[in-house]
C-alpha cells in the first residue's frame, strides 16, 4: 500500500495517458490567462500588495506573555514583538524576490519542455515523487488559487468603493456589506438559512469604508479611550446577564463632544461592546456564576476601580429594571422560536428579575478569581 502511494509515473506514461481522450486532462487556460491570473494575485490587491508594514515595520503588545503568540514569545521572550521596518531596502527584497522567480521561471519551462502535457506541478510532482505527494500538491494548487482570487477580489472592491468615493459617488451600504444579503442564504440542500435582508451583527461603527475598527490598543491608548468607564457599566450587565464569555469590545476613532464643557469637539478613541450571544451560559439557559466570567481581558481598564461606587449608575439601572420593558420584549419573541420553550423561558425571567439585587456581590466575588481585577478595591 505504501509504495503505490508513492509510485511514480514514467514521462513516457504520461505523454501516453494524455493522448487518451477519456482520461487527458484538457487544456483550458493558455499562456495568457496563466500570466494575467499570476499577475493579478501578486500585483493585484492581493495579499502581497501590504507593503507599508514590511517597509515602516511593524509592532504589537500583548498585555502579558501569555496573550503573546507563542512562537512570538519563544523568539523575542517579551510580550511586546514585532518587526522592524525594511525603509527604502525594501527595493533589495523585490530584486532578490525577481531573481528567485527567474529560476522558479526556468525550472518551470525545463519541466513543461520535458513533460509537454497539461498538470502542471501535479503532473511534474506525479513523475517525480509520487502520487500522493501529487495530490498534496493538486490540492495545494486548489486552495492557493482560490485564497488568491478570494484576495484580489476583496482588495479589488474596496478600491472600486474608494475611487467611487473619490467621484463623489457613494454606493448604498447594503451592497458593500456583507451583513445585507440581498438574496438571503441557502445550505447545500436548498433550504433557506437567512432570509433576504438585514441580519444580526450588522452594525457598524460609522461608513466601513472610512472608519477604521480595532481590536485591540496598546495600553498607551487604551489610557486614552473616552468612554474608558463603560467597562464598568457592562461588566455589571454580564454579571446580571450571565455572560459566559469573556467581554469583547472594538475600538475607532471619533469626534467626542463633552456637553458640560465649552471646549471645540476633539478625536479620540471610543470603545464599543461586542456580544457574541454568551449570556445565560448561552443555550443552556442557566447561570455559572464563575468569578471571571464577563470581564475584559486587559486589566487595566479596572485597576482604577475602589469600590461598588464606581458601578453606578449602572447598579442602580440595574435594580430598578422595570419588568414591563422585559414582557414587551417576551411578546416581540417569534412564536416559532421558542419551540414548545414558554414555560421555561418564563422561569428563566423570573430568575432574571430576582438577580438583580445579587449583581453587587457577583462583582465583589471577582476579587476571588484568579488574578484580582480590582487591585486598589477597599472594603
Amino acid at each position: 500500500m505504501g509504495s503505490e502511494l508513492f509510485c511514480c509515473k514514467s514521462i513516457d506514461q504520461l505523454l501516453s495517458d494524455s493522448e487518451n481522450a477519456e482520461v487527458r486532462l484538457k487544456k483550458s487556460l493558455g499562456w495568457l490567462s496563466l500570466t494575467s491570473l499570476g499577475i493579478g494575485a501578486v500585483i493585484g490587491s492581493g495579499i502581497f500588495t501590504i507593503i507599508g508594514t514590511a517597509i515602516a515595520g511593524q509592532k504589537f503588545q500583548a498585555s502579558s506573555i501569555l496573550n503573546a503568540p507563542l512562537l512570538e514569545y519563544l523568539i523575542h521572550h517579551s510580550a511586546s514583538f514585532g518587526r522592524p521596518g525594511a525603509g527604502p531596502a525594501i527595493a533589495l527584497s523585490f530584486i532578490l524576490v525577481a531573481i528567485v522567480c527567474g529560476f522558479a521561471s526556468v525550472c518551470y519551462a525545463e519541466l513543461a519542455a520535458m513533460i509537454p502535457i497539461a498538470g502542471s506541478a501535479y503532473t511534474y510532482t506525479y513523475a517525480t515523487m509520487g502520487e500522493l505527494i501529487a495530490w498534496i500538491i493538486g490540492w495545494d494548487l486548489i486552495l492557493e488559487y482560490a485564497v488568491s482570487n478570494m484576495a484580489v477580489s476583496v482588495g479589488f472592491s474596496a478600491h472600486m468603493v474608494g475611487l467611487l468615493d473619490w467621484f463623489g459617488l457613494h454606493p448604498d451600504p447594503r451592497w458593500i456589506s456583507p451583513a445585507y444579503l440581498p438574496g438571503g442564504l441557502s445550505d447545500l440542500q436548498g433550504s433557506m438559512l437567512y432570509a433576504p435582508g438585514w441580519h444580526f451583527g450588522s452594525r457598524f461603527p460609522g461608513d466601513p469604508m472610512r472608519t477604521v475598527v480595532y481590536d485591540f490598543l496598546p495600553d498607551t491608548l487604551l489610557e486614552q479611550v473616552e468612554n474608558l468607564r463603560d467597562f464598568l457599566g457592562v461588566l455589571a450587565f454580564d454579571k446580571w446577564m450571565g455572560n459566559a464569555d469573556s467581554r469583547q469590545a472594538i475600538f475607532f476613532r471619533a469626534r467626542v463632544h463633552d456637553p458640560l464643557a465649552a471646549n471645540p469637539p476633539r478625536l479620540g478613541f471610543v470603545a464599543q461592546m461586542v456580544d457574541n450571544g454568551y449570556v445565560f451560559e448561552g443555550p443552556h439557559w442557566r447561570w455559572g456564576d464563575s468569578p471571571i466570567q464577563g470581564l475584559y481581558f486587559r486589566p487595566l481598564v479596572y485597576r482604577t476601580v475602589r469600590g461598588l461606587a464606581e458601578f453606578e449608575p449602572w447598579l442602580d439601572r440595574i435594580r430598578n429594571f422595570p419588568e414591563e420593558v422585559v414582557d414587551q420584549a417576551v411578546k416581540r419573541i417569534p412564536p416559532a422560536w421558542l419551540e414548545g420553550d414558554e414555560d421555561e423561558l418564563e422561569r428563566l425571567l423570573e430568575r432574571l428579575m430576582r438577580r438583580r439585587e445579587r449583581v453587587p456581590d457577583l462583582i465583589e466575588q471577582c476579587r476571588s478569581g484568579r488574578s484580582n481585577p480590582f487591585p486598589i478595591w477597599i472594603p
